[in-house]
């Protein structure tokens, strides 16, 4: 049998450049499958809850509930953070690979999100040597914000949780529900 190591044509730099930029846009359409399946796991799990603090009639388990809409900002920004070497990988492949003038998919996507700006800071990344510099610099990078999130709406998930603790207080003290138990 042949050694697979000598008798394959070596890969082109374009083949390869193809194949990573493939590979960054599927892990980040996988990322944010699983953030989807994540959070909706989060809300049913709220959801749950309240509803047995209701009929149980117990407050302390409203407040309990709090965790899911904190455990759901920590998965986004924690997603948000880990798409970005997808992004400067796949924002310098298209660039390299731009000569036709078209926009790359990478850049369309964060220059809609976020800002041209971004997107340029990514591509300066790219000039600087040596590769230590780089990956230290990637990561002080600031994370993106997933989907056009702004400033108001990051403190969607604590005032949802802040609501929780504050309903569990109103249904302990003006209709007399428990903390925990009977």
């Amino acid at each position: 049998m042949a050694d697979l190591a000598t008798t394959a044509p070596p890969f082109t730099l374009l083949e390869v450049q193809k194949a990573q930029l493939q590979q960054a846009v599927d892990t980040y359409r996988v990322q944010i499958t699983l953030l989807t399946q994540i959070l909706t796991a989060f809300v049913i799990a709220n959801v749950s809850v309240i509803g047995y603090a209701v009929s149980a009639h117990v407050a302390g388990v409203v407040a309990v509930g709090a965790i899911f809409p904190l455990g759901s900002m920590f998965v986004i920004r924690r997603v948000s953070r880990l798409a970005i070497p997808l992004f400067y990988t796949a924002i310098n492949i298209e660039k390299e690979l731009g000569g036709s003038g078209l926009d790359g998919l990478v850049t369309t996507l964060l220059c809609f999100t976020h800002s041209v700006e971004y997107v340029e800071s990514l591509r300066k990344l790219a000039s600087l040597a040596p590769a230590e510099d780089r990956f230290r610099k990637l990561k002080e990078f600031p994370t993106p914000h997933l989907f056009g999130v702004t400033v108001r709406r990051h403190l969607t998930f604590p005032a949802i949780a802040l609501a929780q603790l504050v309903a569990a207080g109103i249904l302990h003290v003006c209709f007399c529900w428990p903390i925990f138990g009977k």
